[in-house]
Protein backbone atom coordinates (compact mmCIF):
# COMPACT_ATOMS: atom_id res chain seq x y z
CA UNK A 1 0.00 0.00 0.00
CA UNK A 2 1.43 3.15 -0.97
CA UNK A 3 0.89 6.72 0.76
CA UNK A 4 -1.63 9.32 -1.00
CA UNK A 5 1.08 11.99 -1.11
CA UNK A 6 4.83 12.81 0.38
CA UNK A 7 6.45 15.16 2.31
CA UNK A 8 9.25 17.42 1.15
CA UNK A 9 12.70 15.39 0.13
CA UNK A 10 15.70 16.84 2.01
CA UNK A 11 19.20 15.85 1.39
CA UNK A 12 21.86 17.74 3.53
CA UNK A 13 25.54 17.56 1.23
CA UNK A 14 28.37 15.50 2.74
CA UNK A 15 30.75 15.48 -0.01
CA UNK A 16 30.30 12.37 -0.90
CA UNK A 17 28.96 10.52 -4.30
CA UNK A 18 26.07 12.14 -3.52
CA UNK A 19 26.93 14.82 -5.65
CA UNK A 20 26.03 17.50 -3.44
CA UNK A 21 28.79 20.22 -1.97
CA UNK A 22 29.68 19.70 1.62
CA UNK A 23 26.80 21.86 3.86
CA UNK A 24 24.47 22.58 1.10
CA UNK A 25 20.58 21.64 1.32
CA UNK A 26 18.93 20.13 -1.27
CA UNK A 27 14.94 20.32 -1.00
CA UNK A 28 12.93 19.03 -3.65
CA UNK A 29 9.29 19.31 -3.94
CA UNK A 30 6.62 16.67 -3.53
CA UNK A 31 5.97 14.38 -6.45
CA UNK A 32 2.40 13.81 -5.53
CA UNK A 33 0.98 16.44 -3.10
CA UNK A 34 -2.84 15.62 -1.18
CA UNK A 35 -4.50 18.93 0.04
CA UNK A 36 -7.16 18.88 1.73
CA UNK A 37 -10.36 20.05 -0.28
CA UNK A 38 -12.72 21.60 2.03
CA UNK A 39 -11.94 21.48 5.90
CA UNK A 40 -13.61 18.35 8.02
CA UNK A 41 -16.81 18.41 9.53
CA UNK A 42 -15.06 17.90 12.64
CA UNK A 43 -13.22 21.16 12.41
CA UNK A 44 -16.48 22.96 11.14
CA UNK A 45 -18.71 21.84 14.46
CA UNK A 46 -15.56 23.14 16.62
CA UNK A 47 -15.85 26.35 15.40
CA UNK A 48 -19.20 26.80 15.38
CA UNK A 49 -19.11 25.60 19.00
CA UNK A 50 -15.93 28.26 20.00
CA UNK A 51 -18.34 30.99 18.20
CA UNK A 52 -21.26 30.14 19.96
CA UNK A 53 -19.20 29.92 23.57
CA UNK A 54 -17.78 33.53 22.48
CA UNK A 55 -21.18 34.95 21.86
CA UNK A 56 -22.69 33.98 25.00
CA UNK A 57 -19.58 35.18 27.27
CA UNK A 58 -20.44 38.76 25.54
CA UNK A 59 -24.07 38.35 26.01
CA UNK A 60 -24.07 37.47 29.42
CA UNK A 61 -21.09 40.22 30.30
CA UNK A 62 -23.23 43.20 28.80
CA UNK A 63 -25.99 41.77 30.79
CA UNK A 64 -24.24 42.66 34.20
CA UNK A 65 -23.18 46.43 33.27
CA UNK A 66 -24.77 48.92 35.30
CA UNK A 67 -24.74 52.53 35.09
CA UNK A 68 -25.24 55.11 37.84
Amino acid sequence: MTPPGEALGIQRGLGGTDGIPPGILRVDPPKNPVFAPIPEPVSWSLMIVGFGAAGALVRRERRHLRFG
